[in-house]
């Protein structure tokens, strides 16, 4: 069961108000995708991991969370003549603009989160260019974030075999295929070893398909 509540919170990008909608409890069953997607019922609360300001378009997990110059950014975002930034409605503007915004943050972890998102709001419809766009983001930024960042050798291998499905998805078959048989070399414990040798045979398919966990392990 999903449980949410509303309340009125301050932008702290331009100081309106407006009503936000937070989760209070969710669940989950069933598998995840390769990447790591929910299933049901939080894969439907995605509308509510990121609040956007009405007003200026201030997205974040709290638009009460001040982030500085962050003024200039939203500026420049709104004439950034891309496809998720023109859109008027749906996700993608909001989890991309929250992507960016943690990127100058230096957040380049959740940064690539937020752009993984949007490329799942963008599998939701049907907009396969939108789709490609956000994960080759999402990658970009979470090769920086690993390669930068100082991690537990177990979650560099987990976040690196969510990387080789971002490439494989986003139709980047020899850099998606190349890093899976590194990862291999590394003896990963099961499923992941299972799950990179899936996304080998599906690269040298071409498959850009989305697959869930369970239809590599069971």
């Amino acid at each position: 069961m999903t449980t949410m509540d509303q309340s009125e919170r301050t932008c702290s990008a331009c100081g309106k108000k407006s009503k936000q909608t937070a989760i209070m409890s969710t669940n989950q069953f069933g598998s995840p995708d390769l990447d790591l997607r929910p299933p049901e019922m939080m894969r439907s609360t995605m509308a509510y991991w990121v609040e956007e300001c009405p007003h200026c378009h201030y997205a974040y997990p709290s638009i009460e969370t001040k982030v500085e110059g962050v003024e200039a950014l939203l500026n420049e975002l709104a004439q950034m003549e891309t496809s998720w930034a023109s859109r008027t409605q749906g996700l993608i503007r909001r989890f991309m603009t929250a992507s960016h915004i943690a990127e100058f943050s230096g957040q380049k972890m959740e940064a690539a989160e937020y752009a993984l998102n949007a490329a799942w709001d963008a599998d939701d419809s049907h907009d396969d260019v939108s789709a490609r766009e956000c994960r080759r983001r999402a990658a970009s930024l979470l090769e920086s974030a690993l390669a930068s960042e100082e991690l537990e050798a177990d979650e560099k291998i987990s976040l690196s075999t969510r990387l080789v499905d971002m490439m494989r998805r986003s139709q980047r078959w020899d850099p998606a295929s190349e890093l899976a048989t590194s990862l291999l070399m590394q003896n990963p414990s099961s499923p992941i070893d299972k799950i990179l040798e899936f996304q080998i045979e599906a690269c040298r398919r071409h498959d850009a398909t989305c697959y869930k966990i369970s239809d590599v392990i069971n």
